[in-house]
């Protein structure tokens, strides 16, 4: 089951990739945030033993790169109204599950609760 919500999430991430004809959200943000692929996979795959700050970075990079947050701004109708269009509804509700998560006021922190919040909900679905 945990497999089959990774390949859905990072589908996810790869389509927006595609749609807004950037580049892969992961695969940018790994040197962006300074990890290692490896740290990327594990952190998908929920095998990370210690959360250091580069991850967090990642994180963050990664939920800024899909325009959900903006420094520690949750752009909460516009994700909203862009999921919906898109027919995203795995992601609808996910960042409705979400939308309280941010409490932090630095940037990698807000957008790792983020991130951690949704893989959260994409875990149990």
């Amino acid at each position: 089951m945990t497999s089959k919500i990774i390949a859905l999430v990072l589908i996810v991430f790869v389509f927006q990739c595609m749609v807004e004809n950037s580049q892969c959200t992961i695969m940018s943000c790994i040197p962006l945030s300074g990890i290692t692929e490896n740290e990327a996979v594990a952190l998908l795959h929920r095998n990370l033993t210690q959360i250091t700050p580069k991850i967090k970075c990642f994180g963050a990079c990664m939920v800024e790169d899909l325009h959900l947050i903006d420094g520690c701004n949750l752009k909460y109708e516009e994700a909203k109204l862009n999921f919906d269009l898109e027919g995203q509804s795995n992601m609808t509700f996910a960042l409705d599950e979400c939308k309280n998560s941010i409490h932090s006021s630095e940037r990698c922190e807000c957008g790792y609760e983020l991130f951690k919040c949704m893989d959260d909900v994409f875990s149990k679905m």
